[in-house]
């Protein structure tokens, strides 16, 4: 009970040293409680109404309020983000405030001393020496102008976009973010950061598809060590045949193209045939090498570059990809040019005419 009535003068005779001081100075204006209600009142709803007063754009042009959470505060008009934060109060909190300030850093017992309480009023507490007395002020000479909007210096958590109060920075993006928005990790030095889950889902993105890559390429080395076993190497001179697909040959056309193996690198194969050398590489699962030597190197032409089709062609019996035939029709059938088979200076066969005769037999 001592403790508080003790706290009590001490706080009324800080109260009558600040306002001693204040008395002789001109510009200096003290807001008691109901004073700055008021004017928080009148900034935080004036701009809804159509008609404003004039003390309204008086006040925002020095004024803004700051809001955190459900607590609303006058701050000092600043004309950047960037600039420090300055909090007006009452003078009703005046006392309270510069007691926390004192005893946060140390200093609690200094304050005791009513001699003290009188320096400590002439250093902390000279604020406002600025601001012209708010009712006493002319409109006619006071230029109105609209408000300029200022940007928000409140931060949000970039996580959940709220307003982030008490929160924390990401250690690898260094935004704000709330400490339920973060992940807490362990570094090797054994010291505990917080991760935003934004910069936590692309690091674990980053990871995967590494993985991903690592796991391609190994996939690769494996394809590669069994193709390796299954299929050797085969060496220049060797004898080989290469497949023909089915669209490429006839009924009675042979199902293969004998070659030798020309020369190799790492982009595949170079085959030769009796016609010329086949255009393009060609892999080792692309031919398959045989045990009879049935073209000898001199047997190949090493002159000239064919395409596989015409290698295909000139090889056929039946000028490639299936037998000739006309489907001519009438009397005088096959006895001009328009007939394919005469074009191409062949005789018409059964597949032209299986049961009539033509002039092209």
């Amino acid at each position: 009970m001592a403790q508080a009535q003790m706290s009590l003068n001490q706080e009324q005779t800080y109260t009558q040293k600040l306002l001693q001081i204040i008395e002789g100075k001109l510009k200096c204006n003290i807001w008691n409680r109901e004073k700055y209600d008021e004017i928080l009142e009148l900034i935080v709803t004036e701009p809804q109404k159509a008609d404003k007063t004039s003390s309204y754009y008086y006040l925002v042009r020095k004024y803004e309020v700051l809001q955190c959470g459900d607590v609303k505060k006058i701050v000092k008009k600043r004309n950047s983000s960037d600039e420090d934060v300055k909090y007006y109060v009452c003078l009703e909190d005046m006392y309270s405030i510069v007691q926390k300030i004192h005893i946060s850093i140390g200093h609690g017992a200094k304050i005791d001393s009513e001699e003290h309480l009188s320096d400590l009023a002439n250093m902390e507490l000279n604020i406002n020496t600025d601001d012209e007395n708010i009712c006493t002020t002319d409109d006619e000479q006071m230029e109105i102008s609209e408000p300029q909007p200022t940007e928000s210096t409140t931060d949000m958590c970039v996580v959940c976009e709220a307003t982030a109060l008490n929160a924390t920075s990401c250690s690898s993006c260094n935004k704000t973010v709330h400490a339920l928005s973060g992940k807490s990790i362990i570094t090797d030095d054994f010291l505990s950061k917080v991760i935003c889950f934004l910069c936590d889902t692309e690091t674990v993105i980053e990871k995967e598809r590494a993985n991903a890559s690592e796991s391609m390429v190994k996939q690769a080395n494996r394809m590669l060590s069994r193709s390796n076993r299954v299929l050797e190497e085969v060496d220049i001179g060797c004898n080989v045949v290469i497949p023909i697909p089915v669209v490429d040959r006839g009924k009675g056309d042979p199902r293969n193209i004998m070659a030798i193996v020309h020369g190799k690198s790492e982009k595949g194969y170079r085959l030769a045939t009796k016609h010329g050398i086949l255009l393009g590489s060609y892999t080792r699962n692309q031919f398959e090498p045989t045990d009879s030597l049935f073209l000898s190197p001199s047997a190949v032409s090493i002159e000239n570059f064919i395409s596989f089709r015409q290698a295909v062609k000139l090889s056929s019996i039946c000028d490639g990809q299936g037998f000739l035939k006309c489907g001519c029709s009438g009397k005088n059938r096959c006895e001009q040019n328009r007939c394919a088979c005469r074009k191409a200076g062949q005789l018409c066969n059964s597949r032209c005419y299986p049961n009539l005769s033509c002039k092209n037999k």
